[in-house]
């Protein structure tokens, strides 16, 4: 997995983490 993040853009990645690390709760918050 980390080959694979590696291989992938810095925005990409930031993008990936937040979204896996952010709670569906707190998606349904932000509508």
């Amino acid at each position: 997995h980390v080959a694979e993040a590696a291989s992938c853009p810095p925005t990409i990645r930031v993008t990936v983490a937040e979204f896996v690390e952010q709670p569906h709760d707190t998606l349904e918050l932000h509508e």
